[in-house]
């Protein structure tokens, strides 16, 4: 795990953020109606152990945009630039 090559305390991390691009990658399929709350960044969140981290999924800002980069992974980036912006600037107030 990368988190164990890199000596990285799980409870260190504050937030997991997972970025999907297609449809199929927003949610893990099941034939039961509460296994439709099954998704794949609380599953993440649960199997890297990283009980204390908060959780955001971007999944619907697709692959390609028009205009300012919008693919799901660079908006990850950008809102994961801004939370870091914001904690930091109420740290020191």
């Amino acid at each position: 795990m990368l988190c164990q090559h890199h000596a990285i305390d799980g409870e260190s991390i504050d937030l997991l953020i997972y970025a999907g691009a297609i449809a199929s990658s927003h949610y893990i399929e099941s034939q039961e109606f509460l296994g439709n709350f099954n998704y794949p960044a609380a599953h993440l969140q649960y199997e890297l152990g990283l009980l204390r981290a908060g959780v955001i999924a971007i999944c619907q800002a697709g692959c390609v945009g028009i205009g300012p980069p919008s693919a799901s992974c660079v908006t990850a980036v950008q809102v994961s630039s801004c939370l870091c912006c914001a904690i930091r600037s109420r740290s020191r107030g």
